[in-house]
Parts: C-alpha cells; structure tokens; sequence
C-alpha cells in the first residue's frame, strides 16, 4: 500500500512537470489563456500530491509505533526507499521547472506593468500601494 501512494505521488509530481514545461511554452509565445487554463488542472494535482503525501505518512508513523527503534529505512524495505529517492528526484526536478516558470512569469508582468506605467502614470504611496496620477490624454468630445 505504501509503495502504491508513493508511485501515485511520482505520477503526481510527473504530470505536475509536464504542465509546468507546458506553461513555460506557453508563456513564451504569450499564450496566457492556456497558462491560466491549466490551473485548475494544478491545483487537483496538488490535492492529489499531498492527500497521497498524508497517506504514506500515515502508514509510516502506524509501521514506527509497531516497531519502536527500528529504522524507517528498514520498515518501509529497499523498494519503498528507491521509490522516495526517484520522488525526490523528480521534486528537485519540478522545483527547478517552477523557479524556471517564477522568472519569466515576473518578466512578463513587469513588463505589462511598465508598459501599464508608461499608459497611466502611477505613484507610491507610504504604504507601497500603487496610485494613479491624474492623466488627462483621454478626452470624449460629445
């Protein structure tokens, strides 16, 4: 059971990498309504992640209380170990696709927000919230 939770997890975190590799794409090539189509997709793989995250925890915690002072290495056996070392390979794997996505998300929305600065002109105000100055370029003429 617990070797069936973790494989479940890395079948997780794999989807969870392929959408982010789609998402990079996509960002690239402004595609932004497929990046926010995906979310809701994330999110269920996420849920998914740490309900089978809680799971294996579970079963591990049930495995030390039977065997007090044993390793957990030899509770869970040589298969479960090999099965959390690939988990945590592709975790690494899928941290480093996200920073990947983080930065050129950050690009892209400082770029709007300049280009938005240079359309209406704002200000800080002492909190750090952005103010808009009075901006008279747009007028309606009846």
């Amino acid at each position: 059971m617990l070797q069936t939770h973790i494989q479940d997890s890395i079948a997780d975190v794999q989807a969870l990498i392929a959408i982010t590799k789609e998402d990079i794409e996509d960002i690239k090539q402004a595609k932004h309504e497929a990046v926010f189509a995906r979310m809701k997709p994330k999110e269920y793989l996420i849920d998914a992640f740490f309900h089978k995250k809680e799971l294996a925890k579970e079963i591990i915690q049930g495995l030390v209380e039977q065997r007090p002072g044993v390793e957990v290495r030899e509770l869970v056996g040589p298969e479960a170990v090999a099965l959390f070392d690939t988990l945590n390979t592709h975790l690494f794997e899928l941290k480093e696709e996200n920073l990947r996505f983080a930065r050129l998300s950050a690009a892209v929305g400082e770029f709007y927000h300049s280009m938005l600065d240079k359309l209406i002109p704002s200000e800080s105000d002492y909190r750090g919230r952005h103010i808009s100055k009075d901006v008279s370029f747009i007028s309606v003429d009846a």
